[in-house]
Protein backbone atom coordinates (compact mmCIF):
# COMPACT_ATOMS: atom_id res chain seq x y z
CA UNK A 1 0.00 0.00 0.00
CA UNK A 2 2.95 2.34 0.73
CA UNK A 3 4.29 2.08 -2.80
CA UNK A 4 0.84 2.64 -4.25
CA UNK A 5 0.33 5.65 -2.00
CA UNK A 6 3.70 7.15 -2.96
CA UNK A 7 3.02 6.61 -6.64
CA UNK A 8 -0.47 8.07 -6.31
CA UNK A 9 0.70 11.17 -4.45
CA UNK A 10 3.70 11.78 -6.71
CA UNK A 11 1.23 12.44 -9.49
CA UNK A 12 -0.11 15.47 -7.60
CA UNK A 13 1.49 18.90 -7.56
CA UNK A 14 3.28 20.31 -4.53
CA UNK A 15 1.23 22.11 -1.86
CA UNK A 16 2.94 25.42 -2.61
CA UNK A 17 1.92 25.08 -6.25
CA UNK A 18 -1.71 24.63 -5.19
CA UNK A 19 -1.92 27.30 -2.52
CA UNK A 20 1.02 28.77 -0.58
CA UNK A 21 -1.23 29.34 2.45
CA UNK A 22 -1.62 25.59 2.92
CA UNK A 23 1.99 25.28 4.04
CA UNK A 24 1.27 27.47 7.07
CA UNK A 25 -1.32 25.02 8.50
CA UNK A 26 -0.16 21.98 10.47
CA UNK A 27 -1.39 18.55 9.45
CA UNK A 28 -3.75 18.10 12.39
CA UNK A 29 -5.65 21.30 11.50
CA UNK A 30 -5.99 20.26 7.87
CA UNK A 31 -7.35 16.89 8.97
CA UNK A 32 -9.88 18.63 11.23
CA UNK A 33 -10.98 20.78 8.29
CA UNK A 34 -11.48 17.68 6.17
CA UNK A 35 -13.46 16.10 9.02
CA UNK A 36 -15.74 19.15 9.07
CA UNK A 37 -16.26 18.87 5.32
CA UNK A 38 -17.26 15.23 5.67
CA UNK A 39 -19.68 15.96 8.51
CA UNK A 40 -20.44 14.01 11.67
CA UNK A 41 -21.68 11.05 9.62
CA UNK A 42 -20.51 11.04 5.99
CA UNK A 43 -22.97 10.46 3.17
CA UNK A 44 -22.72 7.27 1.15
CA UNK A 45 -20.89 8.94 -1.74
CA UNK A 46 -18.46 10.85 0.51
CA UNK A 47 -15.43 9.30 -1.17
CA UNK A 48 -16.28 10.43 -4.72
CA UNK A 49 -17.74 13.75 -3.62
CA UNK A 50 -15.14 14.78 -1.06
CA UNK A 51 -12.18 12.53 -0.22
CA UNK A 52 -10.98 11.70 -3.72
CA UNK A 53 -11.21 15.30 -5.03
CA UNK A 54 -9.48 16.58 -1.87
CA UNK A 55 -6.68 14.05 -2.36
CA UNK A 56 -5.99 15.56 -5.79
CA UNK A 57 -5.38 19.08 -4.51
CA UNK A 58 -1.69 18.47 -3.87
CA UNK A 59 0.87 15.89 -2.81
CA UNK A 60 0.44 16.92 0.80
CA UNK A 61 -3.34 16.58 0.69
CA UNK A 62 -2.99 13.24 -1.04
CA UNK A 63 -0.67 11.99 1.67
CA UNK A 64 -2.95 13.29 4.42
CA UNK A 65 -6.12 11.79 2.95
CA UNK A 66 -4.72 8.34 2.26
CA UNK A 67 -2.55 8.33 5.38
CA UNK A 68 -5.33 9.20 7.87
CA UNK A 69 -7.32 6.01 8.65
CA UNK A 70 -10.12 7.86 10.50
CA UNK A 71 -11.18 9.61 7.27
CA UNK A 72 -12.06 6.23 5.74
CA UNK A 73 -13.77 4.70 8.78
CA UNK A 74 -17.31 4.76 7.33
CA UNK A 75 -19.14 1.91 5.58
CA UNK A 76 -22.67 2.09 4.19
CA UNK A 77 -24.86 -0.12 2.05
CA UNK A 78 -25.29 2.90 -0.25
CA UNK A 79 -21.62 2.70 -1.22
CA UNK A 80 -20.18 0.79 -4.16
CA UNK A 81 -18.09 -2.34 -3.70
CA UNK A 82 -14.99 -0.33 -4.62
CA UNK A 83 -15.85 2.29 -1.99
CA UNK A 84 -16.36 -0.33 0.72
CA UNK A 85 -13.14 -2.13 -0.11
CA UNK A 86 -11.30 1.20 -0.13
CA UNK A 87 -12.69 2.04 3.30
CA UNK A 88 -11.73 -1.36 4.71
CA UNK A 89 -8.22 -0.98 3.28
CA UNK A 90 -7.32 2.59 4.21
CA UNK A 91 -9.11 2.66 7.58
CA UNK A 92 -6.66 -0.01 8.79
CA UNK A 93 -7.36 -0.78 12.46
CA UNK A 94 -9.51 2.30 13.09
CA UNK A 95 -12.98 1.62 14.47
CA UNK A 96 -15.59 1.54 11.71
CA UNK A 97 -18.95 3.30 11.63
CA UNK A 98 -21.26 0.88 9.79
CA UNK A 99 -24.62 2.07 8.44
CA UNK A 100 -27.29 -0.18 6.91
CA UNK A 101 -30.26 1.97 5.94
CA UNK A 102 -32.93 2.34 3.24
CA UNK A 103 -31.20 3.14 -0.03
CA UNK A 104 -32.42 2.97 -3.61
CA UNK A 105 -29.08 1.69 -4.84
CA UNK A 106 -28.66 -1.16 -2.36
CA UNK A 107 -28.39 -4.65 -3.80
CA UNK A 108 -27.98 -8.00 -2.10
CA UNK A 109 -24.33 -8.22 -3.12
CA UNK A 110 -23.56 -5.00 -1.23
CA UNK A 111 -25.38 -6.26 1.87
CA UNK A 112 -23.44 -9.51 1.59
CA UNK A 113 -20.17 -7.55 1.54
CA UNK A 114 -21.16 -5.76 4.76
CA UNK A 115 -22.43 -8.90 6.51
CA UNK A 116 -19.25 -10.77 5.51
CA UNK A 117 -17.22 -7.97 7.07
CA UNK A 118 -19.34 -8.06 10.25
CA UNK A 119 -18.94 -11.83 10.44
CA UNK A 120 -15.19 -11.77 9.87
CA UNK A 121 -14.20 -8.63 11.78
CA UNK A 122 -16.82 -7.73 14.42
CA UNK A 123 -14.00 -6.25 16.52
CA UNK A 124 -13.51 -3.44 13.98
CA UNK A 125 -16.99 -1.93 14.43
CA UNK A 126 -17.43 0.92 16.93
CA UNK A 127 -20.72 2.38 15.62
CA UNK A 128 -23.58 0.31 14.20
CA UNK A 129 -26.63 1.97 12.65
CA UNK A 130 -29.34 -0.39 11.38
CA UNK A 131 -32.42 0.93 9.63
CA UNK A 132 -32.87 -1.75 6.98
CA UNK A 133 -33.67 -5.02 8.70
CA UNK A 134 -35.26 -7.08 5.98
CA UNK A 135 -34.82 -10.82 5.96
CA UNK A 136 -31.86 -10.55 3.60
CA UNK A 137 -29.78 -8.81 6.26
CA UNK A 138 -28.71 -11.48 8.70
CA UNK A 139 -25.58 -12.90 10.24
CA UNK A 140 -24.90 -16.62 10.26
CA UNK A 141 -24.84 -16.71 14.03
CA UNK A 142 -25.15 -14.57 17.12
CA UNK A 143 -22.22 -12.18 17.36
CA UNK A 144 -20.27 -10.28 19.98
CA UNK A 145 -19.20 -6.77 18.98
CA UNK A 146 -16.60 -5.92 21.64
CA UNK A 147 -15.88 -2.31 20.52
CA UNK A 148 -19.35 -1.03 19.60
CA UNK A 149 -20.08 2.02 21.74
CA UNK A 150 -23.00 3.44 19.73
CA UNK A 151 -25.89 1.30 18.50
CA UNK A 152 -29.02 2.47 16.66
CA UNK A 153 -31.79 0.12 15.55
CA UNK A 154 -34.50 2.16 13.84
CA UNK A 155 -36.27 -0.54 11.90
CA UNK A 156 -39.87 0.61 12.11
CA UNK A 157 -42.89 -1.47 13.11
CA UNK A 158 -42.68 -3.67 10.02
CA UNK A 159 -39.36 -5.16 11.11
CA UNK A 160 -39.66 -4.90 14.88
CA UNK A 161 -39.40 -8.69 15.31
CA UNK A 162 -36.04 -8.67 13.53
CA UNK A 163 -34.91 -5.78 15.74
CA UNK A 164 -35.91 -7.72 18.88
CA UNK A 165 -33.94 -10.73 17.68
CA UNK A 166 -30.81 -8.62 17.19
CA UNK A 167 -31.19 -6.99 20.60
CA UNK A 168 -31.59 -10.40 22.21
CA UNK A 169 -28.95 -12.36 20.27
CA UNK A 170 -26.12 -9.89 19.69
CA UNK A 171 -23.82 -8.75 22.49
CA UNK A 172 -22.28 -5.27 22.90
CA UNK A 173 -20.15 -5.30 26.07
CA UNK A 174 -18.77 -1.76 25.49
CA UNK A 175 -22.10 -0.14 24.62
CA UNK A 176 -22.59 3.37 25.99
CA UNK A 177 -25.21 4.89 23.63
CA UNK A 178 -28.39 3.13 22.47
CA UNK A 179 -31.12 4.41 20.12
CA UNK A 180 -34.06 2.10 19.37
CA UNK A 181 -37.48 2.52 17.79
CA UNK A 182 -40.74 0.70 18.53
CA UNK A 183 -39.12 -1.85 20.82
CA UNK A 184 -37.93 -1.80 24.40
CA UNK A 185 -34.37 -3.10 24.86
CA UNK A 186 -33.77 -6.08 27.14
CA UNK A 187 -32.27 -5.24 30.55
CA UNK A 188 -28.84 -6.75 29.83
CA UNK A 189 -28.34 -4.38 26.90
CA UNK A 190 -28.78 -1.16 28.93
CA UNK A 191 -26.68 -2.13 31.93
CA UNK A 192 -23.72 0.04 30.89
CA UNK A 193 -25.33 2.73 28.73
CA UNK A 194 -25.09 6.41 29.65
CA UNK A 195 -27.25 7.65 26.74
CA UNK A 196 -30.60 6.12 25.76
CA UNK A 197 -33.14 7.03 23.07
CA UNK A 198 -36.52 5.28 22.96
CA UNK A 199 -38.66 6.24 19.98
CA UNK A 200 -42.37 5.56 19.95
CA UNK A 201 -45.18 5.08 19.88
CA UNK A 202 -43.88 3.01 22.74
CA UNK A 203 -47.27 1.40 23.30
CA UNK A 204 -47.41 -0.04 19.77
CA UNK A 205 -46.34 -3.38 21.22
CA UNK A 206 -48.09 -2.98 24.56
CA UNK A 207 -45.29 -0.93 26.11
CA UNK A 208 -45.90 2.18 28.20
CA UNK A 209 -44.24 4.39 30.77
CA UNK A 210 -44.30 1.66 33.40
CA UNK A 211 -42.18 -0.58 31.18
CA UNK A 212 -39.80 2.33 30.54
CA UNK A 213 -39.31 2.68 34.29
CA UNK A 214 -38.48 -1.02 34.42
CA UNK A 215 -35.79 -0.49 31.77
CA UNK A 216 -34.36 2.46 33.71
CA UNK A 217 -33.91 0.30 36.79
CA UNK A 218 -31.52 -1.80 34.69
CA UNK A 219 -29.45 1.23 33.62
CA UNK A 220 -27.60 2.50 36.70
CA UNK A 221 -25.12 4.55 34.66
CA UNK A 222 -27.73 6.34 32.52
CA UNK A 223 -27.29 10.13 32.40
CA UNK A 224 -29.06 11.22 29.21
CA UNK A 225 -32.55 9.93 28.36
CA UNK A 226 -34.79 10.90 25.43
CA UNK A 227 -38.33 9.59 24.94
CA UNK A 228 -40.77 10.08 22.07
CA UNK A 229 -44.51 9.93 22.78
CA UNK A 230 -47.62 10.35 20.63
CA UNK A 231 -51.33 9.48 20.70
CA UNK A 232 -50.64 5.78 21.22
CA UNK A 233 -48.79 6.53 24.44
CA UNK A 234 -52.05 7.21 26.27
CA UNK A 235 -52.95 5.05 29.24
CA UNK A 236 -56.25 4.47 30.96
CA UNK A 237 -57.24 6.55 33.98
CA UNK A 238 -57.32 3.35 36.03
CA UNK A 239 -53.74 2.49 35.16
CA UNK A 240 -52.74 6.09 35.74
CA UNK A 241 -54.29 5.95 39.17
CA UNK A 242 -52.36 2.82 40.08
CA UNK A 243 -49.13 4.54 39.05
CA UNK A 244 -49.90 7.57 41.21
CA UNK A 245 -50.74 5.37 44.20
CA UNK A 246 -47.65 3.21 43.87
CA UNK A 247 -44.79 5.44 42.81
CA UNK A 248 -41.58 3.52 42.14
CA UNK A 249 -38.77 3.84 44.63
CA UNK A 250 -36.89 6.89 43.36
CA UNK A 251 -33.68 5.53 44.84
CA UNK A 252 -33.79 2.68 42.31
CA UNK A 253 -33.83 5.01 39.31
CA UNK A 254 -30.75 6.60 37.71
CA UNK A 255 -29.97 10.25 38.33
CA UNK A 256 -30.14 11.94 34.96
CA UNK A 257 -28.19 14.97 33.78
CA UNK A 258 -30.59 15.49 30.88
CA UNK A 259 -34.13 14.32 30.16
CA UNK A 260 -35.70 15.05 26.78
CA UNK A 261 -39.38 14.40 26.16
CA UNK A 262 -40.92 14.82 22.73
CA UNK A 263 -44.71 14.73 22.65
CA UNK A 264 -46.69 14.67 19.40
CA UNK A 265 -50.47 14.44 19.29
CA UNK A 266 -53.12 15.55 16.84
CA UNK A 267 -56.53 17.15 17.13
CA UNK A 268 -58.06 13.71 17.67
CA UNK A 269 -57.24 13.96 21.36
CA UNK A 270 -59.91 15.57 23.48
CA UNK A 271 -59.13 17.61 26.58
CA UNK A 272 -59.55 14.61 28.90
CA UNK A 273 -57.07 12.50 26.90
CA UNK A 274 -54.56 15.33 26.78
CA UNK A 275 -54.88 15.71 30.54
CA UNK A 276 -54.18 12.00 31.03
CA UNK A 277 -51.11 12.20 28.82
CA UNK A 278 -49.64 15.21 30.59
CA UNK A 279 -50.42 13.78 34.03
CA UNK A 280 -48.51 10.62 33.14
CA UNK A 281 -45.56 12.65 31.87
CA UNK A 282 -45.65 14.79 35.01
CA UNK A 283 -45.52 11.68 37.15
CA UNK A 284 -42.63 10.34 35.08
CA UNK A 285 -40.54 13.50 35.32
CA UNK A 286 -41.23 13.74 39.05
CA UNK A 287 -39.98 10.17 39.53
CA UNK A 288 -36.72 11.05 37.76
CA UNK A 289 -36.18 14.47 39.34
CA UNK A 290 -32.82 14.96 41.04
CA UNK A 291 -30.57 17.90 41.98
CA UNK A 292 -28.24 17.24 39.03
CA UNK A 293 -31.09 17.18 36.50
CA UNK A 294 -29.96 20.11 34.36
CA UNK A 295 -32.44 20.35 31.51
CA UNK A 296 -35.90 19.25 30.47
CA UNK A 297 -37.11 19.70 26.92
CA UNK A 298 -40.69 19.15 25.79
CA UNK A 299 -41.39 19.46 22.06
Amino acid sequence: MTETLEARCNEQKNSTEANPCLESLPDHLLIKIIDLILGVEPVSDYQEEYLLPISKVSRRFCSLVYGTPSLWAFVSNGMTHADINRSLSYSKGTGLSVHVEPCRHTDQATLNTITDMLEAHPERVTTLYLDELKGEFALASAKVFPRVKTLAILSGVAHSDRARAILAEWAFPSLSSLDVAFVVPPPHLVEGVSKLRLRGPLSTNGVGLLQVVSVLRSAPFLQDLALWFDNDSLVSEGEMGRWLEQDPDIAELPRLKQLTLKVFFGDALDSREKNILFRSLAWFTRALEAPILSSLKVA
